[in-house]
């Protein structure tokens, strides 16, 4: 607006439509500026906070899981030593316990071979003696007829012949007799059957099926 003289005066401090001064907005866009870039800066350090702490973090973690599975292997170690140990003990247990059975039982079987043994000579003795006496008697009147002088040849060759006729008739017998005997004594005695022993159980427990 032009004054009377026609020069134009300066403008004036703006305001609004309440009469207020309006502020210039060049500050206020500043200032907004200025207080969002030192909120990012704020962020951008908290976040780089964080970050190292949750590395931290990490590599704690990961450090405690090395440990722990380090510690579980090591006890599945001693587990699987102790096993073979026990085991090894079990096998050694087992081992001895049969030993001292087979031996048991062979002399077992030794005695009871030793036995049939024993009573089979008696039992042959018991036979065989009285023929062997009758035979030794026959060859003794043998020898005393064939000392005596007999007066015929002939009568004396007849005697000779029938005293071997009967020797030989005795030791025929003497000979089934003992066949027999063995044969009977083969059917008779059992045969040794093999001892199957099993171990087995814990405290170790061993026995015939």
């Amino acid at each position: 607006m032009a004054n009377k003289a026609g020069t134009a005066h300066p403008p004036g401090a703006g305001v609004d439509a309440a009469g207020n001064p309006v502020l210039d907005p060049t500050a206020n866009v500043l200032a907004l500026v200025e207080a969002a870039n030192k909120r990012q800066d704020d962020l951008r350090e908290l976040n780089s906070k964080w970050i190292e702490v949750i590395a931290a973090l990490r590599e704690q973690h990961a450090k405690e899981l090395r440990e722990a599975e380090a510690k579980r292997i090591d006890a599945i170690r001693q587990v699987d030593t102790e096993a073979v140990s026990q085991a090894a003990i079990v096998a050694d247990t087992r081992a001895q316990t049969l030993a001292v059975q087979v031996q048991s039982a062979a002399e077992t079987v030794r005695s009871t071979q030793d036995q049939t043994r024993i009573q089979f000579a008696a039992t042959m003795a018991t036979a065989v003696d009285p023929l062997a006496a009758a035979i030794a008697d026959l060859r003794r009147i043998q020898y005393e007829q064939q000392g005596q002088k007999v007066a015929a040849t002939e009568q004396h060759s007849t005697n000779q012949w029938t005293v071997g006729t009967v020797i030989g008739i005795l030791a025929l017998l003497v000979s089934i007799i003992v066949g027999a005997i063995v044969i009977e004594h083969e059917k008779t005695a059992a045969p040794a059957t093999p001892t199957t022993i099993v171990c087995s159980g814990t405290p170790i427990v061993c026995k015939t099926p």
